[in-house]
């Protein structure tokens, strides 16, 4: 499986994220990932000399639901996370990485 794909597959399994359409961009491969209607994250192939890079980021973050669903999935994957409580936020957040070392922020917010 080519590490796109891998890529793709991992946002699905972890956090429901779904393909969906993407324009025909001539020249390079990618995927548009939807939550529900919207498009939310766009994957390309990183080796494409013809993209100029946008540059380097540290990590993205979602604002998640369904704590128990997503520590179930992590399990069923085996994706390690590290998980952190913000007391000041009532908000738990979770750490982990995808296929390509990009580190995901998975928000939580707690029951008061």
């Amino acid at each position: 499986m080519e590490i796109l794909e891998k890529v793709a597959e991992f946002y699905n399994n972890i956090l429901s994220l779904e393909k969906g359409p993407r324009p025909n961009f001539v020249g390079f491969d990618g995927y548009w990932l939807y939550a529900g209607n919207h498009p939310i994250l766009h994957l390309i192939e990183a080796d494409n000399r013809s993209i100029k890079k946008s540059g380097h980021f540290d990590h993205i973050a979602f604002r998640c639901s369904d704590l128990a669903d997503t520590r179930s999935r992590l399990d069923k994957y085996s994706v390690r996370h590290h998980e952190l409580e913000i007391k000041d936020l009532n908000q738990l957040q979770f750490f982990i990485s995808d296929p390509v070392g990009t580190t995901v922020e998975l928000n939580f917010q707690l029951e008061e």
